[in-house]
């Protein structure tokens, strides 16, 4: 018996004649079969975008291309896929297109492949039905068979998000809560820092590491806050607001490499800070006792890199006010870079003390009370531990600056003097400063003026005068040291080009001149050689100016400024006018 098939466009073809047609397809010529695939894929890519659904490249099974037009022809010759569901013949098909065997459930794929771009395609072009149309079940097709695709549910084009909403009335009724809002920024870098799976950590460090540094998406923490202390978790530091994150993320670290963060801590601290800071495993590893393993600190320690990476995001960030005021208030933050200052480790101690200059303008130190222990002053347990801990890192900070003055190393030496004049910009630290300095300090500062080195001649003078804006009580202080007025006067008339090219190390000389002051007027000059003056006229004051001595121009600095001299490295301070 031939049942007879309309096909869209011509008349009735019988089954017999369809699949001759269908298997002269299947064996032409080489050439011929590449013309013809290219131009059913053409027409199947038309067919898509017209109904809204394109697609760019062909569907893989195990990582093969599948030949949608050898499918196709393969099905069809069959009589259509449903008659191919019917007769469980996907296994034959999988064999003609000369998949491999071994493929699991290959079968299954090629037939969800089938629906997914060629479903509609058949239903179409073979079988001359509306793509639209929905047939009931039970219900007779034109080829003659009972239509069963309408039990088949087919792979959707994108994801429908809009599945998930549920109207606000809805929600009322149901008692849910309200329908939340869209998600914060940076979620899903808080996600991936909180999923404890290594790849995601390191991935969320890379982007964080590029988002710290300047330009238009630079991060911006008062977004959100909650990613400092996520961001201080990977380097074992964790809040003591959030009980769960600690041992959520030890137990996710353990047999990872490189997650070892409190033997870290250990090893480059020394035994009064690991005391004073509560820092410590309660236990060491057996494996270390047994080996006596040293700990490398460096380009081969893993946690070291760790380290120093999320204190390199937190030292970019802080040149953003915006972020300098989240980073301020934190208290694992402060922490954190206490820490790292005090670490034996001398790259991320450097990295730590230029993270606490930018920030030491709004840091409050002890005994004042900041705005958190005002709002916690009704509660007596929680104002004694902040107090108790801003205290911790309040003496930490004062004893750090003042041995960095007093030490031999001029990076050291000249960082600290930048974090006592920033500190002294804050109101609340002039009783705890001035509990702090002493004659040997304010001597030691005054030795600085001495030195043939202009930065350290410009970070004492920095230091010297916001010392000065404290009142009183420390300008008798620096009034006690030997000769300090004299030091003082003596630098009115200083000229930077006399120290020579070593002094000016990491310094530029530029000419400044002030414009609220008019230029010296020079006599005119007369026939007379012994009348001519040799030098400015001095009824007015002295203006910086340039003043050429056998070729040679030197800086001429007015009273009271110390024009010409500007820093190029470091976000150093301005220079303002020496203590009186």
């Amino acid at each position: 018996v031939c049942a007879c098939v309309c096909v869209r466009g011509g008349p009735p073809l019988c089954a017999r004649a369809l699949f001759r047609r269908v298997m002269e397809k299947l064996h032409k010529e080489p050439g011929d079969y590449t013309k013809d695939s290219s131009s059913f894929t053409l027409e199947l890519q038309k067919f898509h975008e017209s109904r809204g659904s394109p697609f760019r490249h062909a569907p893989r099974i195990n990582g093969r291309e599948v030949d949608l037009f050898a499918l196709y022809n393969s099905v069809t010759a069959i009589g259509g896929w449903q008659k191919v569901n019917d007769l469980l013949k996907w296994d034959y098909i999988l064999d003609k297109l000369n998949f491999p065997k071994a493929c699991a459930n290959a079968s299954l794929a090629l037939r969800q492949v089938y629906v997914r771009y060629l479903s509609l395609f058949e239903k179409v072009h073979f079988l001359g039905e509306d793509a639209d149309e929905e047939a009931d079940p039970g219900t007779e097709s034109r080829s003659g068979r009972k239509s069963t695709g309408a039990a088949l549910v087919q792979v959707p084009m994108s994801y429908n998000k809009a599945q998930h909403d549920i109207p606000e009335s809805q929600r009322l009724v149901l008692g849910l809560a309200p329908c939340a809002g869209p998600s914060p920024e940076y979620n899903k870098l808080c996600m991936s820092l909180l999923s404890g799976l290594p790849n995601e950590e390191t991935l969320t460090l890379n982007v964080c590491t590029l988002l710290s540094n300047e330009g238009r998406h630079s991060l911006k923490l008062d977004r959100m806050p909650r990613l400092v202390d996520l961001l201080l978790s990977q380097a074992g530091l964790f809040p003591a607001d959030d009980p769960t994150l600690r041992p959520m993320l030890l137990e996710s670290w353990q047999g990872v490499e490189g997650r070892r963060m409190e033997r870290f801590w250990e090893d480059n601290l020394d035994p009064e800070t690991i005391a004073l800071y509560n820092i410590g495993r309660g236990s060491k590893d057996e494996e270390d006792e047994l080996f006596n393993l040293n700990y490398e600190v460096g380009t081969r320690s893993i946690e070291g890199q760790r380290v120093l990476r999320i204190a390199l995001i937190f030292h970019n960030l802080s040149f953003e006010e915006r972020n300098a005021v989240i980073l301020s208030k934190n208290r694992t933050f402060i922490r954190f870079v206490m820490l790292s200052a005090l670490s034996r480790w001398s790259t991320l101690r450097q990295v730590a003390l230029d993270t606490i200059g930018n920030l030491a303008a709004k840091l409050v130190l002890y005994p004042a009370l900041d705005e958190d222990e005002d709002e916690a002053s009704s509660g007596h347990h929680c104002y004694e531990d902040l107090a108790g801990e801003r205290q911790r890192w309040s003496c930490s900070l004062l004893r750090l600056t003042r041995e960095g003055i007093q030490s031999q190393d001029r990076y050291l030496v000249v960082r600290c003097l930048d974090i006592l004049a920033r500190l002294c910009r804050q109101e609340r630290n002039a009783e705890p400063l001035l509990a702090a300095l002493d004659t040997p300090l304010c001597r030691r500062v005054f030795e600085l003026l001495t030195v043939h080195d202009l930065m350290l001649l410009i970070y004492a003078l920095e230091a010297l005068y916001m010392l000065s804006e404290l009142g009183r009580d420390a300008c008798e202080r620096m009034l006690l040291v030997h000769r300090s007025m004299g030091i003082l006067v003596s630098l009115l008339t200083l000229d930077p080009l006399v120290y020579g090219p070593l002094a000016q190390k990491g310094m530029k000389l530029i000419e400044t001149i002030d414009p609220l002051l008019p230029p010296p007027q020079v006599p005119a000059a007369t026939n007379n050689p012994a009348a001519t003056p040799t030098s400015l006229p001095m009824s007015a004051p002295l203006t910086p100016s340039m003043v050429s001595t056998g070729g040679n121009p030197v800086a001429m600095n007015a009273p009271g400024t110390a024009a010409g001299m500007t820093g190029t490295t470091g976000p150093g301070p301005g220079v303002g006018p020496p203590a009186a």
